[in-house]
């Protein structure tokens, strides 16, 4: 593993500076070796299961190329929130060559958001043995797993433009009450499975198209600019829907009445690059 081949290899380093000679003369003495630190892990990444309670605490663990006395050594913490909070040093006992930095983690972290610090070490400035760089530094990174709550917000009369119905379909809204990212005063929305409803011999439920709107309810734009639509052909791949501005496509409202004015688009896997295909307009009566 790396941090054994990081901790082997500044141990040499030192063993061999403890041997040093010049031709025609043997050291009386061993030379001094100057210790230098380094961080096991160049990077630390904690992500906590839904279900599960962020821990208080987590620890990184610091080597240095020696094992001698005992030494306090200087740490620069710089978080980016004040929930995450760090020592400005970290402590070797005698003979160690690991010691153990303590991250504190407070109350009030939320699923969904991503808390980061960066760790970094001083290195004495007479030290012979040089150091990754990359492991002068930890970046810390520390989340939860965010499982959306939705909750029913009504009812969307919908005719779609690639479905070709006459006669409008009614589509579950729901609306989410625990999104963290949710920019002030907007409401993330979803019409549910809205393609398995318009055409259920084509699209499988689950492919939600999502959108925001204000407290007023009027349209402000949709959540990304491709989603996918449940539906899958061997030839053209996964259909994916959206109102990407580049090609004219919008997301309006007058009252209760939406549309959708967009695009479909395939790929030829999940996630993959989506190319443009068809026109498609989703517009709805919402009805709460």
């Amino acid at each position: 593993m790396k941090l054994n081949k990081i901790t082997l290899s500044l141990a040499a380093v030192a063993a061999m500076s403890m041997m040093s000679c010049s031709e025609g003369q043997y050291w009386d003495e061993a030379s001094k070796a100057v210790e230098v630190y380094a961080f096991a892990k160049p990077a630390e990444t904690v992500s906590v299961a839904a279900d599960a309670a962020f821990p208080t605490s987590y620890d990184i663990i610091v080597s240095r190329s020696t094992s001698g006395k005992g030494v306090t050594v200087p740490v620069t913490f710089t978080a980016s929130s004040p929930l995450l909070s760090g020592p400005s040093e970290v402590t070797f006992e005698d003979g160690s060559m690991e010691a153990v930095y303590t991250i504190s983690v407070g109350t009030g972290t939320r699923a969904g958001i991503t808390y980061s610090a960066k760790l970094e070490l001083a290195q004495p400035e007479d030290a012979e043995i040089m150091v990754k760089e990359a492991n002068l530094v930890c970046n810390f990174k520390i989340s939860q797993v965010l499982i959306l709550n939705w909750v029913d917000a009504g009812t969307a009369n919908t005719i779609s433009q690639w479905a070709g119905n006459e006669d409008p379909i009614a589509i579950p809204i729901q609306e989410c009450d625990n999104d963290p990212t949710t920019p002030e005063g907007t409401h993330l929305m979803r019409l549910v499975s809205p393609y398995a409803y318009l055409e259920p011999d084509f699209a499988e439920k689950g492919a939600d198209i999502l959108f925001y709107v204000d407290d007023a309810g009027d349209a402000v734009d949709m959540y990304s600019a491709w989603q996918y639509m449940g539906e899958y052909d061997e030839e053209e791949g996964y259909f994916y829907f959206g109102c990407p501005a580049e090609y004219g496509a919008q997301f309006i409202n007058q009252g209760n009445i939406y549309a959708m004015a967009g695009i479909v688009g395939t790929a030829e896997k999940l996630g993959g690059a989506v190319s443009p295909g068809w026109y498609e307009t989703l517009q709805f009566q919402w009805v709460k």
